[in-house]
């Protein structure tokens, strides 16, 4: 096994300079099919393209590049994850996870984002230091994967059309069955949307009436809308300023 050995960034074309003791070192790098195994505090910024193995790391900031793995504890005021990270993981600020980046075990953090392609998968808590910490901080077990939003509605056009597909696989055309079976579908799916923007706020009975004139109908339909989000803007304010005094209060 190879031991790392540490140097600033900075220092690298002039040679390896180890830290000087008492002293914070800004940017600490460990490349690619180096292993560390130990302790490193006091260190501004981690980048860690090689592995990281049963260690606690203080920083500031700690990046997990795509090729490096890390197996310890991490504690740090933020974090990009792009590779593989076990263990316990605690971010007072904001954790980001990448594309291909896999968290896994105990995790504190302030904020969390999850690009498509970035697992989360352990025991999460919202570090109290966080100014959107939540009052309840009990665990949660969860296993969370980021969603591809592109690729789930690709997914679902697919199970859609499906039937024309077949037919043209089978019998070389779209038969007449196929296309009425999509039609029925499609339909089906265009009430469901009808249905949920339905739901949306509505004006008062004056301003329906007008919608259902000719020529004058669009400006009733705009206009009962613009009442309606404006009812709803005024009942959120009041519900925020009734929660705020609530907090304010305990």
């Amino acid at each position: 096994m190879v031991r790392a050995r540490w140097w600033s960034l900075a220092g690298a074309q002039s040679g390896i300079k180890k830290p000087r003791r008492g002293k914070r070192v800004r940017e600490v790098f460990l490349g690619p099919e180096i292993v560390l195994s130990g302790e490193l505090k006091s260190c501004g910024t981690l980048v860690a393209e090689g592995i990281v193995d049963g260690s606690r790391i203080e920083c500031r900031e700690f990046i997990l590049g795509s090729t490096g793995s890390c197996k310890g504890e991490v504690q740090a005021e933020s974090a990009v994850i792009s590779g593989r990270f076990e263990d316990r993981l605690i971010v007072r600020s904001r954790l980001l996870i990448k594309s291909g980046g896999h968290v896994r075990g105990s995790v504190q953090y302030g904020q969390v984002e999850i690009e498509p392609g970035g697992e989360l998968q352990g025991d999460m808590v919202v570090h109290p230091a966080s100014k959107h910490a939540a009052h309840d901080e009990s665990a949660t077990s969860v296993d969370y994967t980021a969603v591809d939003y592109a690729a789930a509605e690709d997914a679902a056009t697919e199970q859609l059309t499906e039937e024309l597909a077949e037919s043209k696989k089978k019998h070389g055309k779209i038969t007449l069955k196929a296309s009425i079976g999509t039609l029925w579908r499609l339909g089906r799916s265009l009430l469901a949307i009808v249905e949920e923007l339905e739901k949306r706020p509505r004006g008062r009975f004056y301003h329906r009436a007008i919608g259902m004139l000719p020529v004058v109908g669009m400006a009733g339909d705009y206009l009962g809308e613009r009442s309606g989000l404006k009812r709803v803007a005024k009942r959120a304010q009041q519900w925020f300023g009734k929660q705020s005094e609530l907090t304010a209060r305990t």
